[in-house]
């Protein structure tokens, strides 16, 4: 499910592997399933328009800003198994 987030900003690097992940701009339309989670700090989609995809490779990263909506862990072709760290770097204020 695709996602974003207010008050951090996401780092995800890959250990071993390859990820696909789902990209957009949150000023594209979208239809939220759930309400912003505070303690979470997430906000989940059910749909995302003009949505880009990318793969994410060994000793790769890529950094999601609060405007920034992701979808990480989509299947890929291949069968390589993932590992990977997520980094949650708070924003002021």
């Amino acid at each position: 499910m695709a996602e974003s987030h207010k008050r951090f900003i996401d780092l995800h690097f890959i250990i071993t592997g390859e990820e696909k992940i789902g990209y957009a701009d949150s000023s594209n339309s979208k239809v939220i399933v759930e309400n912003y989670d505070l303690e979470k700090d997430t906000e989940l989609y059910s749909s995302v328009f003009n949505e880009s995809f990318f793969i994410l490779k060994k000793d790769m990263f890529v950094l999601f800003y609060p405007e920034d909506i992701h979808r990480p862990g989509i299947r890929n072709n291949k069968t390589i198994p993932v590992r990977k760290i997520v980094f949650k770097v708070k924003l002021d204020g």
